[in-house]
């Protein structure tokens, strides 16, 4: 059951990452438009972006704390719905003040799910799928501004419709989510080998650069030396 939970679990995974770039870019989108509706000054887009980054980057550093009280699949399940929530905020937002709090939402949800779903693939998946993750970001924030020109493109106030497109996305990745709440524990880790996908792993210090090079008696390299003994490097065998 474990291996096809991991087989299940990741296109979730990977829908996740799609949902986690739609945001990014519809700002810079939908501003011209949005802030004509609402009156707001055109400069406020900014200290809007820098506060939900702030945010984000604060959710991102007490991830891990979560993680080990919640577990993964919780923690990405609640902040995906605080994503859909800050954006469904923004669809429906009649002044500025639904803005900051909309920002502060995304950016708890997005630092939360970026750090969760990186950490829980580098220890349960291979090295490849990461970067496939990370292209799955890059779908997600490319089709992000498309549905929003889409959205701008119908209406005066477009940019309710888009946000309220891709705020439906995210609450419908959170259901998701909470439907594959028992495959998250049943995935099971990964060996640092298995991982990189090869089968045998050495230290830099045993490669032979090292061996021809004699360390010098007269300087402290034996905390260097284990240092570089830390870090690995994939060898075919």
């Amino acid at each position: 059951m474990s291996d096809r939970a991991s087989r299940l679990l990741l296109p979730v995974i990977y829908l996740g990452f799609i949902s986690l770039g739609l945001p990014d870019g519809a700002l810079g989108v939908a501003w011209p438009q949005l802030h004509q509706t609402l009156a707001l000054p055109i400069g406020l887009a900014g200290p809007l972006l820098l506060f939900g980054t702030l945010i984000g980057a604060g959710s991102s550093l007490n991830s891990a704390r979560l993680i080990r009280m919640f577990s993964t699949g919780p923690v990405v399940m609640v902040s995906s719905a605080l994503t859909g929530g800050g954006l469904l905020l923004i669809a429906h937002a009649s002044n500025a003040g639904w803005l900051w709090v909309a920002a502060g939402l995304m950016g708890l949800g997005a630092g939360a799910v970026d750090a969760g779903l990186n950490g829980f693939v580098a220890k349960h998946y291979e090295g490849r799928h990461m970067s496939w993750l990370h292209a799955c970001w890059g779908v997600g924030a490319t089709g992000g501004p498309f549905i929003l020109t889409a959205a701008l493109a119908t209406t005066n106030e477009g940019w309710r419709t888009g946000y309220l497109v891709i705020g439906g996305v995210q609450i419908a990745l959170a259901i998701i989510f909470m439907i594959t709440l028992p495959w998250w524990r049943k995935v099971p880790k990964r060996t640092l080998a298995k991982s990189m996908g090869k089968k045998h792993l050495v230290s830099w210090r045993t490669l032979p650069i090292w061996r021809r090079t004699p360390w010098p008696e007269n300087c402290r390299w034996e905390s260097m030396r284990s240092t570089w003994a830390l870090k690995w490097r994939r060898v075919s065998g």
